[in-house]
């Protein structure tokens, strides 16, 4: 594992014990109501691990009627919510690091530092609580004024958890050239652009409809070699400036590479070779999330020309650059207007001299 196996988030991925009675920002009747409340409880607002008041009723009346059979799921339940609540207590926003939790001595040792982040604890939280107030809906249906109060309690959970619609993530837009890569029959690597780490998640979905390798990818636990690639490669190096670092990188990590003043097209040429030469084809760039800052940072590192492009997708491939991307910079013309590359021949019957010029406008 990476070096971020030993890294302790027992205070920054903690569940805050308020958290458990707040409806989440998602609820459809009480959201707005408790948003204030939500505001204060950090980590845990986009984790809230709301359990619901019938929830935690059913759970006592079983813990009151079947005492013996409820011991070990209300001490396996308390177990977990000391483990989800992290190395210190936090109440409504306030961390009271006077009152150490045992996530603090045991948060490193196998296997509860597989979770790593302590709030992950709250998906036994559940487990545990639900056979409990399963325990509670069995005491009430032993008694006859007891059945009738589980229809209530019933309406009262699907209120509890009302969330309608369903908040669902679009997923992003699909190009028809990852299709076509899909079916080309080739093995090579890809990178996607804007490079990052959290944008490195959303190219994940990418992946499984074009089936190649990328240059990112996304790990949670990692160290220094995981990026040792990216970072030795010139060109990557400095496409991953002003891109979501890893938090727990050098801050020099990533040199800062080249761009397109100077003699950029003299080091853009042995940059791709490189690439190429290591099973690279494709430089995906994807159009709805790249502004315009971004794709002007893209273009000062790789002054390529797409080989396709539609509203999701640019494409370049780094395999067919310009000729002047390997020698000398390009010749100017006029005003905006660059020669590339110039090709002559005659024609079989000697009748004729052809020659090509291949131009490009600077703007």
């Amino acid at each position: 594992v990476g070096a971020t196996a030993g890294i302790d988030e027992g205070l920054s991925k903690q569940t805050d014990l308020l958290a458990y009675l707040v409806p989440p920002d998602i609820h459809s009747l009480w959201a707005d109501r408790f948003m204030p409340v939500l505001e204060r409880l950090g980590y845990s607002k986009g984790f809230t691990p709301y359990t619901g008041l019938a929830v935690l009723a059913l759970a006592l009346i079983g813990v009151f009627v079947w005492r013996k059979q409820a011991i070990y799921w209300l001490i396996s339940l308390a177990l977990w919510i000391l483990l989800a609540a992290g190395s210190a207590l936090r109440f409504n926003g306030q961390l009271y690091e006077g009152i150490p939790l045992p996530y603090r001595w045991l948060g490193q040792l196998f296997p509860i530092s597989v979770l790593r982040a302590p709030d992950r604890f709250n998906l036994l939280v559940v487990f545990s609580l639900a056979v409990l107030a399963g325990l509670g809906v069995a005491a009430l249906q032993r008694h006859r004024l007891g059945r009738w109060a589980i229809l209530p309690l019933a309406a009262l959970l699907a209120l509890e958890f009302a969330v309608v619609p369903m908040p669902m993530k679009r997923l992003p837009a699909q190009s028809p050239f990852l299709e076509q890569m899909a079916t080309d029959g080739e093995s090579y690597a890809v990178v996607d652009y804007p490079l990052g780490y959290n944008h490195a998640k959303r190219w994940l979905i990418y992946q499984t409809w074009h089936g190649k390798a990328t240059v990112e990818g996304h790990m949670s636990r990692y160290d220094q070699d995981t990026y040792a690639y990216i970072a030795a490669q010139p060109l990557l190096s400095a496409l991953y400036q002003g891109a979501e670092r890893p938090s727990l990188l050098p801050a020099d990590y990533f040199p800062a590479g080249t761009s397109a003043a100077g003699d950029a097209p003299l080091a853009l040429g042995p940059g791709l070779r490189q690439l190429a030469s290591d099973g690279l084809r494709y430089v995906l760039l994807h159009r709805p999330f790249t502004d315009a800052g971004r794709m002007a940072h893209f273009q000062s590192i790789m002054p390529l020309m797409p080989v396709y492009q539609d509203d999701a997708l640019t494409v370049y491939d780094v395999t067919r650059p310009w000729s002047n991307h390997y020698g000398a910079p390009a010749t100017p013309l006029s005003p905006g207007v660059e020669l590339l590359q110039a090709t002559s021949r005659i024609d079989p019957d000697g009748l004729a001299l052809r020659v090509q010029l291949i131009t490009q406008m600077t703007g």
